[in-house]
């Protein structure tokens, strides 16, 4: 809520307690605590930030993992339990080509026109999840990691990582293609 209309309901409140405190007769004493115990301000909600190992298991349509917390025994939420549409969410395994990865069904009605398929099609990217400094990235054959967490599905290219884990990380500001 906003300060205006904070200041408007109180002076609502004001007017009312002073037509209660004539015809019950209380104190002003009793008014000014009761005014100063209001609190109108809504309270923010808690939000808990799960780690990859209590969230539900199960891979979303846009690829990215389920943000649920999992069910006592089992890896998956109640909605996930019994049917893992699009898969099952592993860290090491980004792509769709994960032996665990069921097809999406097949949509009826109307086909779809004929898409040119890519020249390289045997070219699969795989990315694998890497611990740098107590975060964790997805890095590729070519050293280059990208962000764990997908934007519409897509993992943002962070930098290039230069030798070993230790040394230093070439942050990209800018992509041109």
């Amino acid at each position: 809520m906003t300060q205006k209309y904070n200041r408007k309901i109180r002076k609502q409140i004001r007017g009312l307690l002073t037509t209660l405190a004539k015809d019950y007769s209380i104190t002003k004493k009793d008014q000014t605590t009761f005014m100063k115990g209001l609190n109108l301000q809504t309270p923010l909600r808690k939000k808990t930030i799960l780690t990859y190992e209590e969230k539900c298991k199960a891979r979303k349509q846009d690829g990215t993992q389920c943000s649920r917390r999992h069910q006592v025994n089992s890896s998956f939420c109640g909605k996930h339990i019994k049917n893992q549409r699009y898969g099952v969410y592993e860290l090491t395994d980004v792509t769709r080509q994960s032996e665990n990865v069921k097809p999406a069904p097949k949509k009826r009605g109307r086909k779809a026109k004929n898409k040119k398929e890519p020249e390289n099609k045997n070219e699969i990217l795989t990315l694998k999840s890497v611990q740098i400094k107590d975060k964790y990235y997805y890095i590729d054959k070519h050293n280059i990691l990208y962000n764990p967490e997908p934007v519409n599905g897509l993992y943002e290219i962070i930098g290039k990582l230069t030798g070993n884990l230790e040394e230093e990380i070439y942050y990209a500001t800018s992509i041109s293609s």
